[in-house]
């Protein structure tokens, strides 16, 4: 019988966070609704997830929804690696997540205070963590600078930005599509 998932068995972080003790720091996802899951906790408070290993346990086909990022920015990014970003391990196992878009737009900016505004579109949005062992496939990746504003937009199939101290490991992408500042594997 088959375990279920932290994220799909508790609702909320505060009865999440009591699940973990110090020497299992680790969740496990086994479909499409435990990975929106952990994606929406992630988006609340990505900060929650330092030392916490996330493992995948199956393909997950999304069926061509349109995908928000996990640890979608809240719009800033700037030279100094601030920014929200996901801070924990995620460990695809060697598993695939397919079939998503993600069309992510940026807001207006400026350049006067180091401070850059990014669109980051991709699996992950800003990682500042350690993504390894994730395939991804017919993903569909559209990240937009709005015409006329200070802004940049950052695309790849696994993260939209890799901050200074993210890793990416063992991971591959294949029959995807990216458009961006930059694409592909990810954006910086």
């Amino acid at each position: 019988m088959k375990n279920k998932s932290i994220l799909r068995a508790i609702a909320g972080f505060t009865a999440f966070a009591s699940c973990f003790t110090a020497s299992a720091l680790t969740t496990d996802i086994y479909n499409a609704s435990d990975l929106k899951a952990f994606r929406d906790e992630v988006n609340s408070n990505p900060s929650q997830f330092s030392g916490v290993t996330v493992r995948l346990h199956a393909d997950i086909n999304l069926g061509g929804e349109t995908w928000t990022p996990i640890a979608a920015t809240s719009g800033t990014y700037d030279n100094n690696d601030n920014g929200t970003g996901f801070v924990g391990t995620f460990d695809g196992q060697g598993y695939i997540v397919s079939n998503f878009v993600v069309n992510v737009e940026t807001g207006g900016g400026n350049w006067f205070n180091d401070t850059h505004y990014f669109a980051v579109a991709g699996f992950f949005g800003l990682n500042k963590g350690t993504i390894k062992n994730l395939m991804i496939t017919n993903a569909n990746i559209n990240a937009i600078a709005k015409e006329g504003t200070y802004n940049s937009a950052g695309a790849g199939a696994i993260a939209g930005i890799n901050g200074v101290n993210g890793q990416i490991l063992n991971c591959c992408v294949g029959n995807s599509n990216v458009y961006s500042y930059v694409g592909g594997y990810l954006q910086s």
